[in-house]
């Protein structure tokens, strides 16, 4: 079974990130979307609150009938600490308590994210537990992508040049 993890602020959730949870659907057996509530990389910048943001995510699979996607409320009460890597071991603790015990695990994210992602806290531990799945974005070519991340850890999706 292969199950993609796609986390992000989702603020607001606009065509792309809907496009990727569609994507994602139809390439994982589940997909678990996880709303932050920490945000990393534009501290100063103010978010919806957290249940609107819940909310529109949950209505939007809702409504979309994708069965095989589950949004996660994993994030909602976390101290400004927590960090990526926590929100996976949560939900691989998670799995490995349900029907998911032999899961092959991916991480979902734009190609901008990649690019940074070996800023991230942990990241190789994220490598070692997961597999990455990058959405291409505009602005955010392959040759920006980190060359600490081998070839062999990561699936690239091209098609995704949509206006945000």
């Amino acid at each position: 079974m292969k199950v993609a993890i796609y986390g992000g602020t989702f603020d607001p959730l606009h065509s792309a990130h809907k496009e990727i949870i569609k994507r994602l659907s139809g390439m994982f057996d589940k997909v678990f979307v996880v709303p932050t509530t920490v945000r990393y990389y534009k501290k100063n910048d103010c978010m919806f609150s957290f249940n609107y943001r819940f909310e529109e995510v949950l209505k939007f699979v809702n409504s979309s009938n994708l069965e095989n996607v589950d949004v996660l409320d994993i994030e909602r009460e976390v101290s400004n600490d927590w960090r990526f890597i926590d929100t996976l071991n949560a939900v691989i603790f998670e799995l490995k308590l349900e029907l998911y015990v032999d899961a092959e695990v991916f991480v979902a994210m734009g190609s901008d994210s990649f690019s940074q992602f070996t800023t991230w806290t942990s990241y190789k531990e994220i490598l070692d537990k997961s597999k990455l799945v990058v959405f291409h974005r505009p602005g955010h070519e392959m040759e920006s992508f980190p060359a600490e991340v081998p070839a062999d850890r990561y699936i690239y999706v091209e098609g995704l040049d949509m206006d945000i």
